[in-house]
């Protein structure tokens, strides 16, 4: 069964093709240098073989599959680029239907603040625009095989510039995880975990329209493969049956397959203690024509798991996300003057199929 898994994984990783030339810049502030995840970005930006949260649709789809119960993300960072007022946000919602069927919806958002204002030479004001990008996406999963994921995105993105409506083109994600536990265990700790996935896979294009002008330009092909390993100790009767310690170490490949000049290499590690107070660092290594960008990243995780941590029974776990970093502008905040900010909230809420499947592993 496990060969056959691996073979059905590798079929996927080959299925990833050339596509026509992307230019490096349509859309790119909503695909590149700015996470929707706080926690990704002290992961040295890498999350595409992690699951079990909405997050992880940004990144893989088929990662909602590992996703247990009800559970709803939100992160904000700003400021994001040179201009103290941009801020990114992201809000998802996912649910586990059954072990066949999870399903997510979510939105990614770039605002630069503030109106941007155009005067003639005396200072008069002559008009004014508020340009934004979002990313709209509801996500598919399913878990056919006994750890083994696959899931797809449908991604409708809007692009507001100088012009009156906003931009649209709809996209398409596809996603594969596949995880390999060495040690028996329900929550998969002491196992291996590969993901790869490639967005926007059927290549689609945004078409501008200025007056009577119009153009269709490409949107970015991404790929990325990952890999992860997490390890922690049996659960601790003297500590409300808490781990003690667990940690996860990632590697991840980026590659833009539609540009000649836009890959990444990445690496993150986290040690969790007591399933409450997470540590994270990573560092990135990202490849722009003509320069490159590479540096450490940090941050901290709080899980607040109240049904451990209480005797209510309650399946409720609160997460708490933060990050504190240089700004990034294309890859490297050249721009930078403050630190971004990046917060985010979890809530993950766990029962029906979830509590039963718990049960069924227990």
């Amino acid at each position: 069964m496990m060969k056959k898994q691996i073979a059905i994984f590798a079929i996927c990783l080959l299925a990833f093709n050339t596509y026509a030339q992307y230019n490096g810049e349509t859309m790119g502030i909503m695909f590149f240098g700015h996470q929707p995840s706080a926690r990704a970005e002290a992961l040295g930006k890498g999350y595409s073989s992690i699951g079990g949260d909405v997050y992880s649709t940004f990144y893989n789809p088929a990662g909602l599959g590992e996703l247990k119960g009800l559970e709803f993300n939100g992160n904000y960072a700003k400021p994001v680029i040179w201009v103290e007022t941009a801020n990114y946000s992201f809000v998802g919602l996912g649910y586990n239907i059954n072990k066949y069927i999870q399903c997510g919806i979510s939105r990614c958002y770039f605002d630069w603040g503030d109106e941007i204002i155009f005067t003639d030479i005396q200072g008069n004001v002559i008009g004014s625009f508020h340009p934004y990008s979002s990313n709209y996406t509801l996500t598919a999963s399913t878990n056919p095989i006994k750890n083994l994921y696959f899931g797809i995105n449908a991604n409708f993105l809007q692009y507001k510039y100088i012009n009156d409506d906003p931009f649209q083109s709809w996209t398409f994600d596809f996603g594969v995880l596949q995880a390999i536990p060495l040690f028996k265990d329900r929550e998969n700790l002491n196992a291996l975990q590969a993901g790869a996935s490639i967005k926007n896979f059927t290549g689609s294009k945004m078409k501008f329209e200025y007056n009577e002008h119009s153009q269709s330009e490409e949107l970015p092909v991404i790929a990325r493969i990952g890999l992860n390993y997490t390890f922690g100790l049996k659960p601790n009767a003297n500590y409300k049956d808490l781990r003690i310690v667990q940690a996860m170490a990632l590697i991840e490949y980026q590659d833009l397959l539609n540009y000649k000049y836009l890959s990444a290499y990445r690496v993150g590690c986290e040690a969790t203690v007591f399933e409450i107070l997470a540590l994270r660092i990573g560092y990135y290594y990202e490849i722009y024509n003509p320069n490159s960008a590479k540096d450490f990243t940090y941050g901290v995780g709080i899980n607040i798991p109240l049904e451990k941590l209480t005797n209510n029974g309650l399946p409720l776990t609160i997460k708490i996300d933060y990050t504190n970093l240089p700004k990034t502008a294309g890859g490297k905040g050249v721009f930078a003057k403050d630190n971004m900010n990046s917060f985010g909230l979890g809530v993950n809420y766990r029962f029906g199929a979830a509590e039963r499947e718990d049960a069924r592993e227990e």
